[in-house]
């Protein structure tokens, strides 16, 4: 869209592949960029950059607080996220299914001890809950936990017999908004909120 793509790779077949007009640069990605940062003299706007970039987080989650503390019912998952974080084991691995469930995870319960792990599906929507008897079975000593949305946990619903028949002990958490999330808008949008038997 009239944007100059710039793309560094060390293979040059793979210069342009994805997007057409990309300026190319062969090499190292990592010396390149420091060769790049050398000749540009960034540090000043490095430094005034990171600066920004706390200030706009600092203001997020000051936005948010409120949020995260409603005693809103039900609860907001904001409030949910902000629980499960409190409460998240020092070696536990959190398991997020795509779409909601993994914006949620993603950007409202920070992990804050080394020994927690953060898994994430990039796009298989149902993927969260049975991905964490997966993680279980490979990691028997942890706590795994789960954090899936109702639409997605009802794909592999019939994997509960699979963890009671094989006494695979995980913690599921489901966000229920009666729907796939979404999906509300563009249903709203081609039948009307009415139509579409929407919740309000």
């Amino acid at each position: 869209m009239g944007t100059t793509v710039i793309q560094i790779d060390a293979d040059a077949a793979e210069v342009g592949r994805n997007y057409r007009g990309t300026f190319g640069i062969l090499g190292d990605p990592k010396a390149s960029l420091r060769g790049l940062l050398r000749f540009l003299g960034q540090q000043d706007r490095k430094d005034h950059w990171v600066s920004r970039a706390q200030t706009i987080v600092a203001e997020w989650k000051d936005e948010r607080r409120p949020l995260m503390t409603s005693d809103t019912v039900p609860m907001r998952v904001e409030r949910l996220c902000w629980e499960l974080a409190k409460r998240l084991p020092s070696n536990a691995v959190l398991v997020a299914d795509t779409g909601y469930s993994g914006i949620w995870t993603g950007t409202s319960v920070p992990l804050t001890q080394h020994g927690q792990t953060y898994l994430r599906s990039a796009g298989s929507l149902g993927w969260g809950f049975p991905a964490s008897l997966g993680v279980k079975c490979a990691v028997p000593d942890r706590p795994v936990i789960a954090f899936v949305g109702d639409g997605g946990f009802y794909y592999h619903l019939s994997e509960l017999e699979t963890a009671a028949r094989w006494a695979i002990k995980t913690v599921t958490i489901v966000n229920n908004n009666s729907a796939l999330g979404q999906c509300l808008s563009l249903v709203e949008q081609a039948y009307g909120r009415e139509a579409a038997n929407l919740p309000t």
